[in-house]
């Protein structure tokens, strides 16, 4: 970081202990987190941060839900460790400028394959608090294709976890929008490789 600003004073926290030390040491323009740390979940920390100065979530992981995960937590924006020098560098531009997530970038992606019917019945299921391999017996195929299924919802719904799931089910219910298993798959995409 240093090398790209030269004019800046970047100062580098081991852990969640040394940062929460750090922070209120004087108002940061940006902070860089590390979506693991050694002592702890970095989004976990996030928000326990009263006023976190402008965050960028940056980790070697890219799974579904986590860039999600990340904003929801107060991210203002997410990245991984593959990710461009030049490419980071405008991010942390954008970041500091309040431009993130820059609205000609991000958009919302609906994927055009609906839920298939199998998919909806392993999806009510799960809703429904049932084991997989009670699904598979009622749907009369076997666990590991309930496990087949459950993983392609999760990648529709861009999901990472049951609890994800029920909270996008939750959150669906009380905007009075369509159940689940009708809708079409959201996702949030970051044209650039910024949010993929």
């Amino acid at each position: 970081m240093e090398a790209a600003y030269p004019d800046c004073r970047c100062v580098e926290a081991e852990s969640i202990e040394e940062a929460r030390i750090r922070l209120p040491e004087q108002p940061w323009d940006l902070m860089v987190l590390d979506l693991q740390l050694a002592d702890g979940d970095g989004l976990a920390f996030l928000k326990s941060v009263k006023s976190p100065p402008p965050t960028i979530v940056l980790t070697m992981f890219e799974a579904p839900g986590l860039r999600i995960n990340a904003l929801q937590a107060g991210a203002k924006a997410f990245a991984t460790k593959s990710i461009h020098p030049t490419r980071f560098k405008e991010l942390v531009q954008r970041v500091i400028a309040g431009e993130t997530p820059p609205p000609e970038q991000i958009r919302s992606k609906t994927d055009s394959t609906q839920l298939s019917e199998r998919e909806q019945e392993v999806l009510k299921g799960i809703l429904a608090g049932k084991r997989l391999s009670v699904i598979a017996k009622e749907q009369c195929i076997s666990s590991t294709a309930v496990q087949s299924y459950k993983n392609r919802l999760f990648s529709k719904l861009d999901v990472a976890n049951n609890a994800e799931l029920f909270q996008l089910a939750l959150r669906r219910t009380q905007d009075g929008l369509s159940p689940l298993g009708a809708m079409k798959s959201p996702r949030l995409e970051m044209r650039g490789g910024l949010l993929t």
